[in-house]
């Protein structure tokens, strides 16, 4: 593309348009090659055009109009220029096409980059790695978690989140990483609060809180997200964990303490919970309209069933979420930190389009608890999250069963 020709061209077409329109019908006569020629050389002599020197003045004022705005649009072209070349040596291909093809070029940076995760799965140090590497804050839905609690939002234009979670530390330029951990994850309670429709998780997903004069106060935000990365950890590995969460909030509370006792870090501690979570709703779940009766009695052959229910459901629900959004998805294993560390942090930051700055934190591989369940548990567990799961969600778990299937 020849910006200079086209300049040329463009001035030439409004010259002679202006012209026939401004001194018509008297100059409706002159040839349309005189017209132009007048209006490029208006300081030589017009033998060749002799009925349009009393025009001249028509020529002059819009030839110096064509020529600044000429300068304007060539100052332009050269800024988009030199902004792209500084793109380009910052960028490998793959980002300079999504930064020049960009959908919302109006909307703020940093992007809203969700890291999606059932509780439990490693985000705690997914976030910590992140801003260590970075320099940069990472940002959450969850306002309490910020270093005030009251909730910096990241954009000034959507107060209700998400939140920068140190505010001290800069914001990245391009791609935020933000926590949510959607709906569907409650523990205890019964499955008319756990069963979401994909409405509903999405919703929960731009949900959060911060205190609010004091006061804890739910919110839910509209901004902009861009891209995800969705995490994922064993499911065995995931509900034990679980049980390990709720160990660390009874902690906190004095009339809580006996159940450390009742339920311990053990594999008996696991199966006292899981009989105590089978039994906690089973009026309930015989009554629910959304649980298919004959899943209800598979069910009744896997311990700690509603969290392996809650662990698909959620994962059902989060491909389906970045599929309808259109959102370009990052898959991260848990175990992949133990396996191919390098690549991985690698990846993530080439994801947010971030840059290492700084050595990344100390992985302490989590326990496999795999062996807390009876092989026919296994299996049974094994062929409830393959009636359960997507297709998506099955190609992306069914690794974790295979030595039960």
């Amino acid at each position: 593309f020849d910006l200079l020709s086209f300049l040329e061209t463009l001035e030439e077409c409004v010259v002679v348009c202006v012209c026939r329109k401004m001194v018509e019908p008297q100059y409706s006569s002159v040839p349309t090659n005189d017209i132009i020629w007048i209006a490029a050389n208006h300081d030589a002599k017009r033998e060749a055009a002799p009925n349009a020197h009393q025009h001249r003045f028509v020529f002059t004022f819009w030839r110096r109009c064509m020529t600044s705005t000429a300068l304007c649009l060539l100052m332009a072209y050269l800024v988009h220029t030199y902004d792209n070349t500084i793109i380009n040596k910052r960028l490998s291909s793959t980002q300079q096409k999504e930064f020049l093809n960009d959908p919302k070029p109006s909307a703020p940076w940093p992007r809203i980059a969700w890291l999606m995760s059932f509780p439990n799965s490693g985000t705690t140090y997914t976030m910590q790695l992140i801003w260590s590497v970075t320099n940069t804050t990472t940002a959450s839905n969850y306002g309490l978690e910020s270093t005030n609690m009251t909730g910096i939002p990241v954009h000034n234009s959507s107060p209700n989140g998400p939140f920068l979670v140190n505010a001290t530390f800069p914001m990245p330029k391009t791609y935020i990483m933000t926590k949510t951990h959607c709906g569907g994850r409650c523990t205890e309670c019964s499955p008319n609060a756990y069963t979401e429709t994909l409405h509903s998780f999405e919703r929960m997903c731009r949900s959060g809180s911060k205190l609010v004069d004091g006061n804890k106060t739910q919110l839910v935000y509209n901004d902009d997200i861009e891209r995800a990365i969705h995490l994922i950890r064993s499911p065995f590995d995931n509900v034990v964990a679980r049980l390990h969460l709720e160990r660390k909030q009874w902690r906190k509370t004095d009339e809580k303490q006996e159940l450390l006792d009742v339920f311990t870090d053990s594999k008996q501690g696991l199966r006292r919970w899981c009989r105590f979570l089978d039994k906690l709703h089973v009026k309930d779940e015989l009554k629910t309209h959304f649980i298919d009766p004959e899943l209800l009695e598979e069910e009744q052959r896997v311990p700690c069933h509603a969290e392996f229910y809650r662990y698909i459901q959620w994962h059902n629900l989060a491909f389906e979420v970045t599929r309808r959004k259109r959102l370009p998805t990052y898959i991260l294993y848990y175990e992949n930190y133990t396996e191919c560390f390098d690549k991985t942090v690698e990846e993530l930051l080439d994801f947010l389009h971030g840059s290492q700055v700084a050595p990344a934190p100390v992985f302490y591989p989590g326990k496999q608890y795999s062996e807390y369940f009876e092989p026919e548990q296994c299996q049974a567990i094994a062929y409830l999250a393959k009636d359960l799961a997507s297709p998506e969600t099955w190609d992306a778990i069914r690794h974790y069963f295979e030595p039960w299937m």
